[in-house]
């Protein structure tokens, strides 16, 4: 399945999920998969990029705080990013 690069996909649920090749050298299949909890009282996400040719994790939380609307990307504002090697800090 091939999606395109954009916050604005249309999101879906595939039967089976997408295979990801990770080869010897340390590369892998370039892919983004933007994870979100089935609860929908959770609007919280997260993005995960695995860069191929390196075979880098990129992770991008995406909070929503209380006070925020809840909308089409309007998430966006309460967005931090940490690199996959880093601890998350502790609430």
């Amino acid at each position: 399945a091939t999606l395109p690069d954009s916050d604005s996909a249309a999101f879906f649920e595939l039967d089976e999920p997408p295979e990801i090749h990770f080869y010897p050298d340390g590369s892998c299949d370039s892919v983004k998969v933007r994870l979100a909890d089935r609860n929908r009282d959770n609007s919280n996400k997260a993005l995960v990029e695995l860069i191929g040719l390196t075979g880098t994790v990129r992770r991008d939380i995406i909070e929503i705080t209380p006070n925020e609307p809840i909308g089409a990307e309007t998430n966006e504002v309460a967005r931090t990013i940490q690199p996959a090697s880093q601890p998350q800090p502790k609430p």
